[in-house]
């Protein structure tokens, strides 16, 4: 089974979706020809983690309603099942889709409802992760574990299988939202956390191998400290590893600088993944081709990476 285990719904719609939806509700964008647009809001070689996390402002304007964000949850079943995946764990946070005032409920079923009748069109399996935002205070970290909890208790056929920290690295260190993280642990659901993928964040790498986390986001600078890689591989934590976002991103100039082999060959875990298939013009099967063609990576490399993620998946 091929899974991806690191989606962003806000970061995977189609660009002809973004367009029309942007009509319909009447929402103004840069451009309305897909190329154009494109070009204008896609991640790029050289950028910063805060410009590409500002790229998102685009994507988000279209997603706040009930019909949109089912819609675009649908197509990613179908994009990531034509791409040869067939288990996709998509992450989002559900207080980035209020500006019209929907309720978390409406948000968090309007997206399950997407992905339940992509399941049923395109034979994929799906999850869903909640992603709390590193600068938002720890008491609304805690509010979404503590929502985490309730759908997946309350609402199992969601399959709210995790919870993520995310956004920008910079001055958010993880552990002001360690009372989240110890409720999801203690609520046995899986816990991944961005980690390691900009410059000088090695200590929130060990934060967050340190407490046990399952995954990490990315997880470049891993590579950095000898001692940690060995206890990330003892911990059997797995890196979400995202190699053309890094690029995007300038934790690493190229492709080729990419320390994945590096990790993997030390005995860590490595998951490729896409990241966001529509700003990183992406996806998890062309991570591994580059893999192949930049870092070494084997065939049977891959397939090794491929049972890796497998096994790391939230939903079992």
């Amino acid at each position: 089974m091929a899974s991806e285990l690191h989606l962003h719904l806000d970061g995977s719609m189609r660009i002809h979706t973004l367009i029309d939806l942007a009509k319909h509700e009447g929402i103004k964008l840069s451009s309305y020809e897909p190329d154009e647009l494109l070009e204008q809001i896609k991640f790029k070689q050289g950028m910063t983690q805060e410009q590409c996390l500002n790229a998102f402002s685009n994507t988000l304007s279209v997603m706040q309603t009930k019909y949109a964000l089912s819609r675009i949850a649908y197509e990613i079943c179908e994009d990531q099942k034509n791409r040869g995946v067939d288990y996709a764990e998509i992450r989002y946070c559900p207080f980035l889709h209020q500006q019209n005032k929907l309720l978390i409920e409406e948000i968090v079923s309007a997206v399950n409802r997407g992905l339940k009748q992509g399941e049923n069109d395109f034979g994929i399996k799906t999850s869903q992760i909640f992603c709390a935002l590193r600068h938002d205070s720890a008491e609304m970290s805690l509010d979404l574990a503590d929502l985490t909890c309730y759908f997946n208790k309350r609402h199992p056929d969601y399959n709210i299988a995790g919870f993520d920290l995310a956004c920008a690295e910079v001055n958010n260190a993880p552990w002001v939202h360690d009372k989240a993280f110890q409720v999801i642990q203690k609520a046995g659901l899986g816990l991944t956390i961005h980690a390691g993928e900009v410059p000088n964040s090695l200590d929130y790498m060990r934060y967050a191998i340190s407490i046990r986390a399952d995954r990490i986001g990315h997880g470049v600078l891993l590579a950095n400290d000898e001692k940690l890689m060995q206890q990330a591989k003892t911990f059997g934590t797995t890196i979400e590893c995202c190699i053309t976002s890094n690029v995007h991103t300038g934790i690493i100039k190229e492709a080729k600088k990419h320390p994945a082999k590096k990790l993997f060959d030390a005995g860590v875990k490595i998951a490729f993944c896409a990241d966001n298939v529509l700003l990183s013009q992406t996806t998890m099967r062309r991570e591994q081709r580059i893999a192949k063609r930049f870092l070494g990576f084997t065939e049977s490399d891959i397939k090794k990476c491929e049972q890796y993620s497998d096994d790391a998946r939230f939903l079992k």
